[in-house]
């Protein structure tokens, strides 16, 4: 098991990786997120929200409470700069300090 400084350090890690991608993916022309690709999760808003999905569930395993989600593949929030908000805002739940 990893200790608290570590799972900290990780959490931040995890926030700036998060960043870079969404300040990529933001710049990318207009459509282009959501041009359909042959990929599992059709297109790149899927792939952030499945990202997005999965960290949930973690989150929800580590307070040890159900999640909500039927399905890993769900897409809650269809437009990338709303799935960046609710990411950076969830990702703020683990790097307070």
């Amino acid at each position: 098991m990893i200790n608290v400084r570590t799972a900290h350090m990780l959490a931040h890690y995890k926030q700036w990786a998060d960043e870079q991608m969404f300040t990529s993916v933001a710049s990318l022309p207009p459509g282009e997120a959501t041009r359909e690709r042959v990929t599992v999760f059709k297109n790149m808003v899927g792939c952030l929200n499945h990202i997005y999905v999965v960290d949930r569930i973690w989150q929800a395993h580590l307070e040890g409470r159900e999640h909500e989600f039927k399905t890993r593949f769900e897409v809650p929030y269809p437009e990338v700069f709303a799935i960046s908000l609710i990411s950076n805002a969830s990702n703020g739940l683990f790097t307070v300090g």
